[in-house]
């Protein structure tokens, strides 16, 4: 099956859940630029296509998160683009609603990641969520204003350490036995990307090396 064009890829790669799944990275100047998709997806069925924003907020090694109440698996907060909604219009309504955010700053447009995976709506439907991510600072906390379904989620949130991110969502996917890609298992692969390209390995030893020096100047 082919969904894509060819051009500029920068490479391919088959990737979890018994070989149904290719990702697809772009070789651009955004630090994301990912395609997603489930090769067990057949491509005469009919594509529904939605613009999503989500936010990107970090604090050290943390990386801020959304989870339900009956399962230990993370997301990153966002939501569908409305009508008449420009895509920084519906980052801050849905960081509003989702985690309380009453002020962001928005530092950089990360980029996208665009999936091809089954509708959880109904399967005889193509799901296309073209996800586009902004980095942002969160200024002002509130409360959540969630919606129903969100409600019935007890959708909570909270600053997750990012290997605890990584470790937590790949037990849940194995743990759930599906045969099929979903929100949660294209959103680890996301946050694999994100590791490489917004956590470098050696950050741990910088904030280190940091507080020891801070500390030796203390104690001269």
């Amino acid at each position: 099956m082919k969904m894509f064009a060819d051009a500029n890829i920068f490479n391919r790669e088959v990737n979890m859940l018994d070989n149904i799944t290719e990702i697809i990275r772009h070789n651009t100047d955004l630090k994301i630029d990912l395609e997603i998709i489930d090769l067990s997806i057949d491509s005469n069925d009919s594509i529904s296509t939605r613009e999503v924003v989500r936010g990107i907020a970090i604090r050290g090694n943390k990386i801020l998160v959304v989870y339900p109440k009956d399962e230990i698996i993370y997301g990153t907060p966002g939501g569908g683009v409305e009508a008449l909604e420009t895509k920084i219009e519906a980052l801050q309504r849905e960081m509003r609603e989702e985690v309380g955010a009453l002020k962001i700053e928005i530092k950089e447009y990360l980029g996208v990641m665009s999936a091809i995976r089954k509708s959880v709506v109904d399967p005889n439907i193509v799901f296309n969520p073209i996800h586009h991510y902004f980095l942002i600072d969160i200024l002002e906390f509130g409360e959540p204003k969630l919606e129903q379904y969100e409600q019935d989620l007890n959708l909570k949130h909270k600053f997750v350490d990012i290997d605890e991110v990584i470790e937590y969502n790949e037990l849940a996917i194995k743990n759930r036995n599906q045969a099929f890609l979903d929100f949660y298992t294209n959103q680890t692969i996301l946050f694999k990307e994100l590791k490489k390209r917004l956590f470098p390995e050696d950050r741990k030893w910088i904030i280190l090396s940091q507080l020891l020096m801070c500390f030796t100047w203390l104690v001269l």
